[in-house]
């Protein structure tokens, strides 16, 4: 048997590629009466693919990269293995068999991850194909959850600008070259989102030293690798591989030698090299490799693998979604606030261990939304005392305190100290200083808006999340 590999073997992709092209070196070995070429297609994509075509390969494998990927896809109707090729558009070529999961669905992972604290999600993209694809399955997944969602995009080399003038928001994700996203990540700790994702961060050494609790999507780890009913395990993939290459195989090797491993699974099949019988049986395969699940669905996306999302902690990748994957729970900032752009209101978003804490976060961000506390002192303080109720209706009786307060007293809450009432309400120890004295920074508030009120505890880490409109 004859396979072909176009694959970048030179140029910004050359370390990805050449990866891929290792691990199929040990497939064809290992599957046995395989021969393998492999073209670099970093100086173009059509003369790679041209000699490798002149050997007539009965199985033609397609490059590290979506651009060049979909380039190969358009230049022939021979049927493509791809390994490389992120885009969600290659399953609309009938002769791809996509075996890596799709850009669509990179960050969706974390959307399940984060949405139960978050109430806003900012999505920031390189104007890419990639990023754009990456973007918009971010934006479907999070609507779907009912986040409000703000998406831009920015041109290469200009991720820095982005980050800077990006809306508030719960979390922000962003897909991009990792130029950009190594850019934009030394940025990330000035703003206050509770959570950040970016694509880069699921990878070994693209983020370096900024990568510290930041949240990615891989397509695959050693050491979460799936058990196989088809192909080696993962330990004899990398001893193999390092024992080839004297390195740990990144995810671009992972998929490759899947990919080896499913057309041999598929010639297997059918006893027979032919394109159309090959795509046939493709589209029917079931199995797993150590790669993780292979299943296409009717328009040859692929629907079987599932992306794991990392985070930073501690120097090391763990896996922190999905639940029976995961290797920790997530680190995430203890307690906060932040206001978010909504219409003509304000939106205010606060998190914190416990429902009390959460609720005294919310106190902090409505005074600080129109007052610069700094130079004011406490005149004296007060007890508030809340009946029991449901938890948004807490939520709401003390912000509705505060702006009374301000209203009829001309009294500023400087500080808020809240605890939980034997009756199951809460207790407020109020300081109180005079509204006169601050300087005014923002819109007076008028009332706290039903409208999309939450405060809920979220059953998978126990911490508290709350978000709230008020009306200016």
């Amino acid at each position: 048997m004859r396979a072909a590999l176009v694959t970048p073997l030179s140029g910004p992709l050359a370390e990805f590629g050449r990866a891929g092209a290792a691990a199929l070196r040990l497939w064809a070995r290992s599957a046995g009466r395989v021969e393998l070429s492999v073209h670099d297609s970093a100086p173009g994509v059509s003369q790679a693919l041209a000699d490798a075509l002149d050997e007539r390969p009965d199985l033609l494998f397609g490059p590290y990269g979506t651009g060049q990927a979909t380039a190969l896809a358009r230049k022939t109707d021979r049927l493509v293995w791809n390994h490389g090729g992120a885009g969600d558009r290659l399953s609309n070529h009938a002769h791809v068999v996509n075996v890596l999961s799709p850009c669509s669905s990179y960050f969706t992972g974390a959307v399940e991850l984060l949405h139960r604290e978050i109430a806003s999600l900012t999505v920031l993209h390189g104007e890419t194909t990639f990023g754009r694809e990456v973007a918009a399955g971010a934006e479907r997944a999070a609507t779907g959850r009912g986040l409000t969602v703000r998406r831009a995009g920015f041109a290469p080399g200009s991720a820095e600008e982005a980050v800077r003038n990006a809306p508030e928001a719960g979390a922000v994700m962003i897909a991009a070259g990792f130029a950009d996203e190594r850019a934009a990540a030394r940025l990330l700790p000035e703003r206050p989102w509770r959570a950040c994702v970016l694509v880069g961060a699921g990878e070994e050494n693209v983020l370096d030293e900024a990568r510290e609790g930041l949240i990615g999507p891989t397509q695959w780890l050693a050491d979460e690798a799936w058990e196989p009913d088809e192909g080696p395990d993962a330990g004899w993939f990398v001893r193999n591989y390092v024992a080839a290459t004297g390195a740990d195989p990144p995810y671009p090797a992972a998929q490759a030698f899947a990919a080896g491993v499913i057309a041999s699974r598929c010639a297997r099949d059918v006893g027979d090299l032919d394109d159309d019988a090959l795509r046939a049986a493709a589209s029917a395969l079931t199995c797993t490799t150590m790669f993780g699940r292979f299943e296409l669905d009717a328009s040859g996306a692929q629907v079987g693998h599932q992306m794991l999302t990392v985070q930073w902690q501690d120097g090391r990748r763990r896996t922190v979604w999905p639940p029976e994957r995961a290797r920790g729970r997530r680190v995430r900032a203890l307690r906060g606030h932040l206001h978010v752009p909504h219409t003509a209101d304000l939106r205010i978003e606060a998190w914190a261990p416990t429902r009390e804490g959460c609720v005294t976060e919310a106190v902090s961000g409505l005074v600080g939304s129109f007052a610069d506390t700094t130079d004011v002192r406490p005149q004296r303080t007060d007890v508030l005392n809340v009946p029991p109720q449901p938890d948004p209706d807490l939520l709401v009786a003390v912000l509705d305190d505060v702006i009374y307060r301000l209203e009829v007293h001309g009294e500023l809450v400087l500080d808020a100290e809240i605890t939980t009432a034997p009756d199951g309400g809460l207790t407020a120890g109020l300081k109180l200083g005079d509204a006169t004295k601050v300087t005014a920074i923002g819109a007076i508030p008028k009332a706290v808006s039903l409208h999309e009120l939450r405060l809920t505890r979220d059953p998978m880490t126990d911490a508290w999340s709350c978000a709230v409109t008020i009306d200016v």
